[in-house]
């Protein structure tokens, strides 16, 4: 679980609102788009909010997390995969932000649409192809936050229904354990890596 979480961790950082924080405000942005990038190397006059291009200009999206992103497309993919929800939590929770709930804040904009939202991902969302390695490649994937709403829904049980059960088979401090493995081995291959995916 933790070999397959570490591979997916970082697929939500595909998503048009976290590479365009990365390059967006770059003078040569589109030669550097031809590459899904994972790192910017530090802050740019001090933000680092996402963005989206959408109709009529470019759309803030306070509080995005690539790490929802991420889960979100992991189980789009594999939701009846072993250990399926145990690998959502790792994905959702190496950066601490994201654990027992799904939820928006206080500051974020709703969509026009009205559709669901949270962390500044937002219900319909779309990530490119992500090549994960030689072997595998996640096809273009569309976002589901159904998993945001309580009790059984089109897309099984709800996240935090999903957590629950996790911490009833785990306990809080396996959990932590196997979140802790995950996070160290992020920072080691961070320090270790290049910036693009």
């Amino acid at each position: 679980a933790i070999v397959t979480a570490a591979r997916w961790h970082d697929v939500g950082k595909a998503h048009p609102a976290f590479q365009n924080m990365l390059v967006g405000g770059l003078a040569d942005a589109e030669t550097l788009r031809e590459v899904l990038w994972a790192k910017s190397g530090g802050e740019r006059n001090g933000r680092s909010t996402c963005f989206i291009d959408a109709p009529g200009g470019r759309e803030e999206r306070i509080g995005f997390r690539h790490e929802l992103a991420s889960a979100l497309a992991w189980l789009e993919h594999h939701p009846t995969a072993a250990d399926a929800n145990l690998i959502a939590f790792l994905i959702a929770s190496h950066h601490g932000k994201v654990r027992a709930s799904i939820r928006s804040l206080p500051n974020e904009k709703p969509p026009a649409d009205g559709g669901k939202f949270a962390r500044g991902v937002r219900d319909g969302d779309c990530l490119p192809t992500v090549a994960l390695d030689a072997q595998e490649t996640m096809p273009a994937t569309v976002l589901n936050l159904g998993l945001i709403e309580l009790g059984e829904g089109k897309s099984g049980p709800s996240w935090l229904a999903r957590i629950l059960a996790l911490r009833d088979e785990y306990g809080p401090f396996r959990l932590s354990f196997l979140e802790t493995l995950l996070r160290v081995a992020d920072w080691r291959g961070s320090d270790a890596g290049d910036n693009r995916q």
